[in-house]
């Protein structure tokens, strides 16, 4: 009697580890793998978005410095620096005592970045600069 007790108690504790172990195994793959996951892909996303916001309060300065650029140059965009060199060499003209002035522009080529590897995503192709033929016809008076 005291064998088939035992064998039952053998069993049950069997059956007991076997349960214990089919239940970590589900609770594992069901919960905690995945919150595992979802709390690496959290510290991921709190990282980028410190990123995001440490840029966000220096974009105001970036701004700025490249409008500052921007107006050390002759403008920001073709139609702008088309114009711009067209006003400049008339002026240029105008107070050389000269007739007839005409200040023309003709072929421009864009270029792109020298440090076009270095940026991703759109950046890498954006028109960095311009270069555009100009010249100046006047008469002598």
């Amino acid at each position: 009697m005291k064998s088939a007790q035992v064998k039952r108690q053998i069993t049950v504790i069997s059956l007991i580890a076997i349960a214990s172990a089919i239940s970590w195994y589900v609770v594992d793959r069901t919960y905690l793998s995945p919150r595992s996951d979802i709390l690496t892909a959290i510290e991921s996303e709190k990282a980028s978005i410190i990123k995001y916001r440490e840029a966000l309060s220096r974009d105001p300065v970036i701004q700025r410095s490249i409008r500052d650029y921007a107006s050390r140059t002759l403008g920001g965009d073709l139609e702008t620096v088309d114009h711009e060199l067209r006003a400049r060499l008339n002026h240029i003209g105008q107070i050389s005592n000269v007739t007839d002035v005409r200040g023309d522009t003709g072929r421009y080529v864009s270029l792109q970045s020298p440090a076009k590897r270095s940026f991703k995503g759109s950046l890498r192709d954006e028109i960095d600069f311009v270069e555009i033929d100009g010249s100046i016809s006047a008469e002598w008076q």
